[in-house]
C-alpha cells in the first residue's frame, strides 16, 4: 500500500479486488492539448494513497521492450514488480503490451488490445495496492478505444486552456501558429464528439486556469468527482517519487509554486492573439473565456 498521512490518519484504498483476488481497477483518462496542466495534475493525483498515475504509459514499449524515451523501465523496482505480477496472472510478458493505439496495419486485434491494456492496470494497481489508475496521453483516440474495448471503469476529464495560450507555446516550440491553432481545434472536437457518442461516462471539464488560481478548490473538486477522499499532501505534488512513464521538464525538479502562466498575453503579438480569439471563438465562449486578455484591459484602465 502506498501511505498517506491525512491528519494524523492512515488512509486506506478502496477494495478494488475481483474473481480471484486480482485488482479491477478505476481508470481516469485525462484529455487536452500540449500546455495545458496534465503533469501538474497526475503529480498531485499520484500523491494520494489510492491512485497511481502512469502519465503518458502510452509511451512504453513503443519502440523497444521495456524502454520509453530512451529509459529503461525493465530496471525500476516498481515496474519490474508490475511485470512479474503481471507474468504471474497473465502468463504473458508485460514488456510486449502495445498501449499505443494500434496501426491499420497491425496484427493484433483490437479485442487482444483492450483485453492487454485492461490485464495492465490490473497488474499495475496491484503492485501498488490502489484502486484508481491515471493515464494523462491527452490524445482522444486512446481513450476512444478503452472506451469501444470496455476495458472497465473509465471517467474523463477534459484539461482545456484559453487556446491563445496554447497556440502561442505551439507557436514558439515548432515555428508555426497554425501548428497549435489545428491541433486544439481538431482535439476540442474529438472531445466533444466522444462526450457525445458516450454520454454514461462521467465527464469533468477542469480549466487549466481555475486549476493553478485555487489549487487546493480544484483538487477537491476533483476528488469529488473520483470518488476519493480529499489529502492535504495532494497540495504538494512530488517529482521525487513519480513514477509514470513520461511527462514535461515540469518532473525535472521540485514543484515550488503554482501559478497561472500567463506570459503568452505580453509574448504574443496582439494580432496573432485576435487570429486565434475569431478561430476559436466557439470554444472561448463555451468554456468562459474572455475575448479580451488581461493585460489589454489594464491598458485600457490606465
Amino acid at each position: 500500500m502506498r501511505p498517506c498521512i491525512d491528519d494524523g490518519r492512515v488512509s486506506a484504498p478502496h477494495s478494488a479486488k475481483g474473481a480471484g483476488g486480482l485488482m479491477r481497477p478505476r481508470v481516469l483518462y485525462t484529455i487536452g492539448a500540449g500546455h495545458c496542466g496534465s503533469t501538474l495534475l497526475s503529480l498531485s493525483l499520484d500523491c494520494h494513497s489510492d491512485v497511481l498515475a502512469v502519465s503518458e504509459i502510452v509511451g512504453l514499449n513503443a519502440e523497444n521492450a521495456g524502454f520509453s524515451g530512451g529509459q529503461d523501465f525493465r530496471n525500476d523496482s516498481f515496474w519490474a514488480r508490475a511485470a512479474a505480477n503481471y507474468q504471474r496472472d497473465f502468463g504473458e510478458d508485460f514488456w510486449a503490451v502495445h498501449f499505443a493505439s494500434l496501426a491499420k496495419k497491425s496484427k493484433l486485434t483490437s479485442a487482444k488490445w483492450g483485453k492487454q491494456n485492461h490485464n495492465a492496470f490490473s497488474s499495475i494497481a496491484k503492485s501498488a495496492n490502489v484502486s484508481l489508475i491515471v493515464d494523462a496521453y491527452k490524445q482522444p483516440r486512446r481513450l476512444e478505444d478503452l472506451l469501444q474495448e470496455n476495458i472497465g471503469e473509465i471517467s474523463v476529464i477534459y484539461l482545456v486552456r484559453d487556446a491563445r495560450a496554447v497556440v502561442n507555446s505551439y507557436d514558439r516550440k515548432y515555428k508555426s501558429l497554425w501548428h497549435g491553432l489545428k491541433k486544439i481545434r481538431r482535439l476540442d472536437r474529438r472531445a466533444q464528439s466522444i462526450k457525445g457518442r458516450f454520454p454514461n461516462i462521467p465527464w469533468m471539464t477542469l480549466r487549466y486556469e481555475n486549476m493553478t488560481e485555487d489549487f487546493e478548490k480544484t483538487i477537491r473538486s476533483i476528488c469529488e468527482f473520483c470518488g476519493l477522499t480529499f489529502q492535504y499532501r495532494m497540495l504538494n505534488p512530488d517529482t521525487a517519487s513519480f513514477i509514470g512513464v513520461g511527462g514535461n521538464r515540469l518532473l525535472l525538479k521540485p514543484v515550488q509554486t503554482i501559478t497561472t502562466d500567463l506570459s503568452w498575453e505580453k509574448g504574443m503579438p496582439k494580432w496573432k492573439q485576435w487570429l486565434v480569439s475569431i478561430f476559436m471563438f466557439g470554444y472561448h465562449c463555451r468554456l468562459g473565456y474572455l475575448l479580451v486578455s488581461r493585460a489589454s484591459r489594464e491598458d485600457r484602465i490606465k
